[in-house]
């Protein structure tokens, strides 16, 4: 049972911490970054299981393909 408490704890402080994140971002105490927000969002719900450089890699490869896609008319 307290197993379970502490992981939603854990997970509650997350969600804050993201909410305060991006809350500044809104208040223009940080610059807005909309990469890193999307970033913030997903990593908190996945329980800060995500490591933003491979996240960062995947948002670029897939920015490629689609690129090509645009570019080569076939879509």
């Amino acid at each position: 049972m307290f197993g379970i408490t502490n992981k939603m704890q854990s997970s509650e402080l997350d969600y804050q911490n993201s909410y305060l994140k991006i809350s500044n971002m809104l208040l223009n105490v940080k610059p807005l970054d909309f990469r890193h927000t999307v970033f913030i969002t997903e990593n908190a719900y996945l329980n800060n299981q995500l490591e933003e450089q491979a996240f960062n890699d995947a948002i670029r490869f897939n920015t490629s393909i689609c690129r090509g896609i645009i570019a080569s008319g076939k879509h």
